[in-house]
């Protein structure tokens, strides 16, 4: 249990430290977008990688796709029925608001400090997740609210 709260309590520090150099004037917006390039195209796809390099795909695992993707759309259409009696545009607002998973910044660190064996069952579960980022929600969005803007599942897969 120590190591657990030891754990936590460092990244909440990084959090922090992040804030208290914002604060001082050693970190500004432009840093931001620095190192959101840096996050998104070194060091989420590294995770990734290393946590995927020695798993063998079986059966199982692909169940945690088919998991994230349903749960993907079970999401959406919760959201289309809460917001039944309101406009398409607010329909198409709530639908992205409520859908998908920040697996990548949120989930990865947490699981990998704590229970490192659960990455490849959260990154195959984020796979499925991510087919309704790309353009799934898009798609079931215009078609539930009505909308027609070209997009298509076979575009998407494309």
């Amino acid at each position: 249990m120590g190591t657990i709260i030891i754990r936590a309590v460092g990244l909440f520090l990084i959090i922090v430290l992040a804030y208290f150099l914002k604060r001082i004037g050693f970190l500004h917006k432009a840093d931001g977008s620095s190192l959101s390039i840096i996050i998104m195209n070194v060091t989420l796809p590294a995770v990734v990688i290393i946590n995927l390099a020695n798993l063998a795909i079986e059966s199982n695992l692909l169940l945690f796709v088919l998991i994230g993707f349903f749960w993907s759309i079970l999401q959406i259409f919760i959201s289309y029925f809460v917001t039944k009696r309101k406009s398409n545009t607010d329909q198409q607002f709530f639908i992205y608001c409520a859908t998908g998973f920040n697996i990548g910044n949120f989930t990865l660190p947490f699981v990998q400090g704590f229970l490192p064996s659960g990455v490849p069952l959260i990154s195959m579960f984020d796979t499925g997740n991510s087919i309704m980022l790309s353009g799934g929600t898009k798609v079931l969005s215009d078609r539930l609210t009505g909308q027609n803007t070209g997009v298509t599942f076979k575009s998407v897969l494309r």
